[in-house]
């Protein structure tokens, strides 16, 4: 199967390189050309516009069909989707990994059959040893058709489909704002170790914090940092992203009518301490990666 693929920062690129090794065939974009070049000098096809990714896939005027996997960042996926519009015909297939409120998805999903382009909207999560499971939203003939992708690059066949469109995206959603909420109490915890009137060995604290049922990730990223940078995260970026998922909560908590008090608390006390860069920040910028 021939894959467009647009997007090749972080995780997107180890996805792609999986996928080309599945021998699954791949044209690959991005907005930043230094990304595609890197692609290009490990053998995989680039483009360098969507419409020369277009083109790449087989003439958009004769056949659809063709498949065009999305995996950017939130602050680019507008610009991406407004250009990827204007070459799409009926039959094509968008596969959507970008960060997006899953309601926009169900609307995205209506808006594009309505000419014919199929979509799946599709969670992804990345494991310690970077290896992929999907949630797959979307209507069924889509994804029998492309299972097999799914299947060539997951982790133990791990990947599940949710059956409606809409649906991979809310459970990613949901997910990530666990994440962050286990993230906040972590920082939460730490930030009383450090500051009780006991004077702790950190290290070896959170080496036995690791070895019982608490988060092993936030353990592992700790450990190193304290390591990399000392106990006081001196020289620690404090992160600038912006947490939608705050807004997300809200809208669908209301919608749901489901009390999540310590979800939007931990949300909110995230975006306040980046505003701060206090130290609490900078344990969350090293969490939240």
């Amino acid at each position: 199967m021939k894959v467009g693929f647009i997007g090749l920062e972080n995780k997107a690129f180890e996805l792609v390189s999986l996928l080309n090794e599945s021998r699954h065939s791949i044209v690959v974009y991005h907005p930043v050309e230094e990304f595609v070049y890197e692609a290009v000098n490990q053998g995989i096809e680039g483009a360098f516009s969507i419409l020369e990714l277009s083109e790449k896939l087989g003439d958009r005027k004769v056949r659809g069909g063709r498949v065009f996997w999305v995996m950017v960042s939130y602050n680019e996926k507008d610009a991406v989707f407004n250009e990827l519009e204007k070459i799409l015909v009926a039959g094509d297939t968008i596969i959507d990994s970008s960060p997006a409120f899953y309601k926009n998805s169900m609307r995205k999903s209506k808006d594009f059959e309505r000419i014919g382009v199929e979509y799946l909207d599709v969670g992804v999560l990345v494991d310690s040893e970077n290896g992929f499971r999907f949630f797959i939203g979307g209507r069924d003939r889509s994804f029998s058709k492309l299972e097999k992708l799914f299947k060539a690059v997951s982790t133990s066949d791990e990947y599940l489909f949710l059956e409606k469109p809409g649906a991979g995206h809310f459970v990613k959603f949901v997910n990530d704002v666990i994440g962050l909420g286990v993230s906040q109490s972590f920082t939460e915890g730490f930030d009383l170790l450090k500051n009780s009137e006991f004077s702790l060995d950190l290290e070896a604290v959170l080496t036995i914090f690791g070895k019982s049922s608490y988060e092993g990730k936030a353990v592992d990223a700790l450990l190193e940092a304290l390591d990399d940078y000392g106990e006081n995260f001196i020289n620690v970026q404090v992160s600038s992203k912006d947490i939608k998922e705050g807004e997300w909560l809200k809208d669908t908590a209301k919608r749901l009518n489901v009390n999540v008090r310590v979800l939007e608390k931990a949300l909110s006390t995230i975006k306040s301490s980046r505003q701060t860069k206090n130290y609490q920040s900078k344990i969350m910028s090293l969490l939240d990666k």
